[in-house]
């Protein structure tokens, strides 16, 4: 039998829970989500901040404070006593806690600030927000007594999970990315953000806001190919800031990625100046219920088009 067990608890689990206590309990940030179950805002946070209550053992509370209201929470359980606290940071240091400085990862948990791992290196979890996690995952192993080098071992050999940013083989030198998981715009920010030279399959079941928020990252898309039926909401979102193609489904989109991947990364042979490596992202910001059953079957789709075009290349590339 496992002596120590990782769960991960939903905001409604947690509204409910009333007995479970854990050693060590991390909190990785707060965003508007499930409004309408709890209330508000208020409710929400109030529902998240029960994974620290009735702790154990060493108390340890494991807290972001990149954004507001995890912030202000960390500033609360300090206040209140009680807790182990480690404070974790992407943007910047967090004092007796674990964090990223420029792209190292600091561990500062015994007040040394040793860099221990060159983010930079781990190629097969891309962004800000895979260093967010990273840090999570060292600091709850170091709650847990494993030797740095034992966690970072992990860190380089733990392959991603599918449908989240998955890198699922390459096709001319062009780099297919699923990730269908990202089923509204905040997921889809993340993916943009850690790519350039994007060729993005975007739609499906829109949600409120629609891709809202995501102009930031237009710079580092190539095109836009829509599906489902998002296609003309987001098609006139697009119009004028981002050229895009209206597909309709994955099978056509996926092949009109990569047919003008394949164009531009042709016209840019032996040019000095190439853009970097083309990515053909598939990060929907929709539901998937208008197409498929669910975004697992999506991204199977996804992969299964992959496979089917790579048959036909012989640049093929898995990864």
């Amino acid at each position: 039998m496992c002596n120590d067990c990782v769960l991960e608890l939903s905001s409604y689990q947690l509204d409910l829970i009333a007995d479970a206590a854990f050693d060590a309990s991390a909190l990785l940030n707060i965003t508007p989500d499930h409004l309408d179950r709890h209330g508000g805002m208020p409710g929400y946070i109030g529902a998240k901040r029960n994974i620290f209550a009735r702790q154990k053992g060493p108390k340890w509370a494991i807290i972001s404070i990149d954004d507001e209201p995890c912030a202000q929470m960390a500033t609360e359980l300090a206040r209140e006593g009680g807790h182990r606290m480690v404070e974790i940071s992407v943007n910047g240091p967090a004092p007796h806690g674990v964090y990223v400085d420029g792209h190292w990862l600091v561990d500062d948990l015994d007040g040394h600030k040793n860099p221990v791992l060159d983010l930079a290196t781990v190629s097969h979890m891309p962004g800000r927000h895979n260093w967010q996690n990273i840090a999570f995952a060292y600091a709850l192993c170091r709650a847990r007594a494993v030797a740095p080098a034992d966690i970072l071992a992990g860190v380089m050999s733990f392959p991603g999970l599918a449908h989240r940013q998955e890198q699922i083989g390459t096709i001319d030198g062009i780099v297919f990315v699923n990730d269908s998981k990202a089923t509204n715009a905040e997921a889809t920010a993340k993916a943009l953000s850690a790519y350039d030279n994007i060729y993005w399959i975007l739609g499906g079941k829109p949600k409120e806001g629609g891709i809202d928020g995501l102009e930031p990252w237009y710079g580092r898309i190539k095109k836009a190919f829509l599906i489902g039926s998002a296609t003309d909401d987001f098609a006139a979102k697009l119009d004028g800031d981002l050229p895009y193609e209206k597909c309709g489904t994955l099978e056509i989109a996926t092949a009109r990625a990569l047919d003008c991947a394949r164009a531009d990364k042709a016209g840019h042979t032996n040019n000095e100046n190439a853009p970097l490596t083309p990515i053909i992202l598939l990060s929907p910001a929709c539901a998937s219920f208008d197409q498929f059953k669910s975004f697992e079957a999506r991204g199977d789709a996804f992969r299964a088009l992959f496979d089917t075009l790579s048959s036909q290349s012989p640049g093929l590339e898995s990864l």
